[in-house]
């Protein structure tokens, strides 16, 4: 059993990797070579306490590419890491470890977090002395510069993508469906009717919550969504703040917006016509304008009984709110309303 960690006891993992299956095989193989290196190496630091346990040898035969960290050794090695179970990762070189700089950075962090050092043999490249971290910072800033520049190419790749009215944001928002061969969004005859509901509804003025409201007495839902470890998401009630998410989503009526806000004509049909999308993004303006005021009048007159009534009917929370009534100073009255009530009006039974 290894000792524990301690100053003068430095357990050393090795990595060793090859590309190819023909590498790996014969009597004295490439794997072979990087095991030695790295063991004679840990061999020269024995009277600083390194230490190499065969258990800390990790090894990719032929055939695992250096362009991903996804390979069985390489994440039994980042497992090790993150127990705190090696203090120094040696390789031959840092190719080994990985061919793609980001990805070396990735680990490079995670090594760093859990007081990891790194050793490179046959490159004299090592974190344990001050020039070989000054090597590294180096590596990893170009690494830092070269992310960044993609980062670039890929966001002005998707504003090219944008203006020609293409899908670029990930799952097909509600109401529509995405084909993955033409890449194009078709409305879904089932999911568009909420979004035509709400839009009607926001269009007459009436809120947000309540809008919410309709659609869930209704038995509708978010969408239900299942990922490929068979995990389900969504398919949940409606809320006012999903109702606002839908109503300013330029898609539900034939556009896309850029970064820069423009809207873009897209490739596929929306689901309500340009001018209902306006006029209830008017409506929901005007009605978003009101929240300040009424946040003054309620510090002005305070709810006596906020946080102490609860629903005869439910034993909720009874939630202070201003009615549609104003009185002579224009300050509208309050009542005290359930907060399941408030949220899903009389749900519960149409849910059932």
């Amino acid at each position: 059993m290894p000792p524990t960690n301690s100053p003068q006891h430095q357990r050393c993992a090795i990595y060793t990797r090859v590309s190819t299956t023909e590498q790996a095989e014969g009597d004295f193989t490439s794997l072979d070579s990087q095991r030695e290196a790295g063991t004679h190496y840990i061999s020269t630091f024995e009277t600083e306490g390194w230490k190499f346990y065969e258990h800390l040898h990790f090894e990719d035969r032929g055939g695992v590419s250096g362009t991903t960290l996804d390979r069985p050794a390489m994440r039994r090695l980042r497992r090790a890491i993150k127990s705190g179970s090696v203090d120094i990762v040696v390789c031959f070189k840092i190719d080994r470890l990985s061919r793609q700089i980001a990805d070396f950075y990735e680990l490079w962090e995670e090594m760093k977090d859990h007081a990891v050092r790194f050793v490179s043999t046959s490159e004299r490249f090592d974190t344990t002395t001050p020039s070989g971290v000054l090597m590294l910072n180096l590596l990893l800033s170009f690494g830092q510069y070269e992310r960044e520049v993609i980062n670039e190419r890929t966001r002005r790749g998707m504003q090219d993508h944008i203006k020609l009215g293409e899908h670029v944001r990930g799952h097909a928002p509600l109401g529509y469906t995405y084909d993955t061969k033409t890449k194009v969004l078709s409305v879904d005859p089932l999911e568009s009717k909420s979004i035509t509901l709400a839009f009607v509804g926001i269009s007459k003025g009436k809120t947000p919550d309540s809008v919410a409201n309709t659609l869930n007495q209704k038995g509708l839902r978010t969408r239900l969504r299942t990922n490929r470890n068979g995990k389900a998401s969504g398919g949940k009630l409606f809320t006012g703040t999903s109702i606002i998410t839908i109503i300013r989503n330029p898609y539900y009526m034939g556009r896309t917006r850029g970064d820069d806000g423009k809207l873009w004509e897209a490739q596929w049909d929306g689901i309500v016509e340009v001018e209902m999308w306006n006029r209830a993004n008017t409506a929901l303006d005007s009605r978003q304008k009101k929240p300040e005021r009424l946040h003054l009048d309620r510090n002005m007159h305070r709810f006596l009984l906020k946080g102490l009534l609860r629903c005869g009917h439910c034993n909720n929370g009874m939630t202070p709110k201003p009615a549609g009534k104003h009185n002579k100073d224009g300050i509208p009255y309050r009542y005290y309303t359930c907060n399941s009530v408030s949220k899903y009006s009389d749900l519960p039974q149409a849910a059932q």
